[in-house]
């Protein structure tokens, strides 16, 4: 009877374990957000995706391209399935890069229910060759509302600060996130596409892992630079 109950509970503590994994698996997918910029001279709109990569109570910061955002040309929009409050939102370019195109975004929502995980510095593309998600707000026609959408790829060659993926991402992908499927951590932001037929069918450009931790040194996201080993 008692070896009856264990069995029960062990079970249950495994399906309970199982579901949770997959909930977390599923909600990395949220951690990508839609950000739109207005211009001020009111010639029109770029849309673009980004990633939330740390929130708290107050503040919530994304990553995503520094020509997504194009600081000082336009007003920033946001949105995304965890905001509790999508009007009067404050943004701050809290860093930018524009050799590696990439800009890190300090805003007020309060605290994101969805965080990316980093994955590792020395993330092996190599290795999880067929894993690799890409995710982002596509543009799918003008006039049409931006959804977001995901993109089952794989490794073409890895470069320093870079790797290219021989799936070709959609116009509003740039800022979006590649994702390990299996663990849900974040291995690399978009940032442009090769077109055909420049090359085969097109490909896609992703900051890798090791840009990413190069770019967030410093900031409330990365570790500090005293505590670098570089």
């Amino acid at each position: 009877m008692v070896g009856s109950r264990q069995i029960r509970l062990t079970l249950f503590a495994l399906i309970y374990s199982l579901l949770l994994t997959r909930q977390g698996l599923a909600d990395f997918r949220k951690s990508v957000v839609k950000i739109d910029t207005i211009y001020y001279d009111n010639t029109g709109s770029s849309g673009g995706s980004g990633v939330v990569v740390k929130s708290d109570k107050d503040v919530t910061y994304i990553i995503t391209n520094l020509h997504v955002v194009e600081p000082g040309r336009g007003r920033v929009q946001i949105t995304g399935d965890g905001f509790k409050r999508k009007n009067n939102i404050k943004v701050w370019y809290l860093k930018r890069s524009r050799r590696r195109d990439l800009c890190l975004l300090k805003i007020t929502v309060g605290e994101y229910p969805h965080i990316a995980k980093l994955g590792p510095k020395d993330y092996k593309y190599n290795r999880n060759k067929g894993s690799l998600l890409s995710i982002g707000y596509d543009a799918r026609g003008t006039g049409k509302k931006r959804i977001r959408q995901e993109s089952p790829t794989q490794l073409h060659e890895v470069y320093v600060w870079k790797i290219y993926t021989v799936h070709m991402p959609q116009p509003g992908r740039s800022g979006g996130g590649l994702f390990d499927s299996k663990t849900g951590d974040l291995v690399g932001i978009c940032e442009a596409r090769t077109a055909p037929p420049l090359i085969d069918n097109g490909q896609g450009i992703y900051s890798n892992t090791e840009a990413l931790y190069d770019f967030l040194q410093g900031t409330p996201v990365g570790v500090k630079k005293s505590e670098s080993k570089e």
